[in-house]
């Protein structure tokens, strides 16, 4: 789903002016007052994607401290804060440590080729949304059975691969047969057509961040171009240069 945040500003507060002096009870101001953000950064925690894109609705502007007098560089320090905060709530919410502090490092990363404040902000949201969402994955994972967290676990470590239900049986200690039933029974999809969403959604986040199909399909391990343009199409209802396309118009 694709949410509509193009409503908020972030507003830069003068050096040596008290927070408070911009603090009302109407205000739509969530920086400043420390029980709202610490609200905001509970959605991240609790996985709650509606709770958070609702509250962020009401909010005309975000108002941040003066960090730099360069107005990029102000905007990437901004990020640099939220992300560090917004990494640590994900752990309270079960986000495995390795997953939350991959995801930031590969964040500040990406901040170097940001050239204006309206992608390092659209950046800020959709990394919010991306940990939410990881998060509750996570907290549904931990619904699971031992085998089956571990099945998705190798799952999610090993995309670039080709995963069989072998190899997966293999690294639980369990049957393929058994793997299988335990998989249906408790996700309710049959373990191969679970596997190649996996890699579908993925291909989507790569396509996103510039690679081309030759690209995805040796970094997803797909047999070949044909082949992984056929199974996005059947998946998504377009092809990825289609998609690709749609997600920039949205």
């Amino acid at each position: 789903m694709k949410y509509d945040y193009s409503n908020i500003e972030i507003r830069v507060l003068p050096s040596g002016v008290s927070n408070h002096a911009y603090l009302s009870e109407s205000s739509n101001v969530f920086r400043l007052d420390y029980a709202k953000e610490k609200k905001l950064y509970s959605y991240i925690k609790d996985g709650n994607l509606d709770g958070i894109m609702k509250e962020i609705s009401l909010l005309d502007y975000i108002a941040v401290g003066k960090l730099s007098e360069d107005e990029l560089r102000q905007f990437k320090y901004t990020a640099v804060s939220f992300i560090t905060l917004a990494v640590r709530w994900a752990i309270e919410g079960g986000l495995p440590q390795e997953d939350a502090f991959s995801f930031s490092d590969i964040f500040i990363q990406k901040l170097d080729s940001y050239r204006s404040t309206e992608e390092i902000f659209g950046a800020i949201m959709q990394s919010a949304i991306s940990l939410i969402n990881s998060v509750s994955q996570a907290k549904t994972r931990l619904q699971y059975s031992p085998h089956i967290r571990r099945c998705i676990d190798y799952i999610n470590k090993n995309l670039d691969k080709k995963i069989t239900v072998t190899d997966l049986a293999e690294h639980c200690g369990i049957s393929n047969d058994y793997l299988s039933h335990l998989f249906k029974n408790e996700l309710g999809e049959k373990l191969s057509d679970y596997i190649l969403k996996q890699k579908l959604d993925a291909a989507a986040q790569l396509l996103a961040d510039g690679l081309d199909n030759a690209q995805v399909c040796y970094a997803l391990g797909f047999s070949s171009q044909s082949y992984f343009i056929a199974v996005f199409k059947r998946h998504f209802g377009l092809t990825p240069r289609q998609y690709l396309r749609q997600s920039k118009s949205m």
